[in-house]
């Protein structure tokens, strides 16, 4: 039997994840990873009335119960790695993220709670998945060493083709959720579109009629 690791599903993508019609979600094993998030994350989102707002489905049960259930709270020995390995990554991601922003890359600087979620991954060798262009971007350049940083890296998209991958959303359920992400102005990854095409062999303009 394959290990299973931990995918660490960053605020933006749970959000995302949540117009989808799987329910229970996070806290599930979908091959091979076990889809989770990070307690300050939930924290974020529950202090945070403009995204609770929005995001008004996934502050009320049953979203909010699949959420909280899987959180992943940092002790002893693992939170010490991470607060480690954080004050290692942080410097080095701002100062990463600067350079490229000093070249005309439009990146939002990384927070303690981007480069906590990434610290998290990277100690415990799992997956990552997120939309926020830098922390994919610091993610991207750790992955050229994989020795030091053997992680995985995912968007959304690619959240929803594992699900589907594994019986857990069918080609409509899909469809009909990116619909929706279209619909409310979601800010996806500037290459989303032909992500999408190459993610599920079909254009986004099968689904929008344009």
């Amino acid at each position: 039997m394959a290990a299973t690791c931990f995918l660490l599903i960053d605020t933006n993508a749970f959000l995302r994840l949540y117009f989808s019609p799987v329910l229970p979600l996070l806290g599930e094993v979908i091959g091979g990873y076990k889809l989770m998030t990070l307690e300050s994350l939930v924290g974020e989102f529950l202090r945070s009335d403009r995204l609770k707002t929005k995001y008004a489905s996934v502050a009320v049960d049953p979203k909010l119960s699949d959420l909280t259930t899987a959180q992943m709270k940092l002790r002893g020995t693992t939170k010490s790695r991470v607060d480690k390995e954080r004050q290692e990554l942080l410097p080095y991601a701002r100062a990463l993220v600067d350079a490229e922003r000093r070249k005309g890359n439009n990146l939002t600087p990384p927070t303690r709670e981007d480069v906590d979620l990434l610290a998290t991954a990277v100690v415990l060798k799992g997956g990552l998945a997120t939309d926020e262009g830098a922390l994919r971007f610091v993610a991207h350049d750790l992955m050229e060493d994989p020795d030091s940083y053997p992680i995985s890296l995912f968007s959304s998209l690619e959240v929803l083709h594992l699900l589907e991958a594994n019986g857990r959303l069918t080609a409509n359920d899909r469809r009909a959720t990116v619909q929706k992400w279209i619909r409310e102005d979601e800010l996806l990854p500037k290459n989303w579109r032909s992500d999408y095409k190459r993610l599920f062999d079909e254009p986004v303009s099968s689904i929008t009629g344009s």
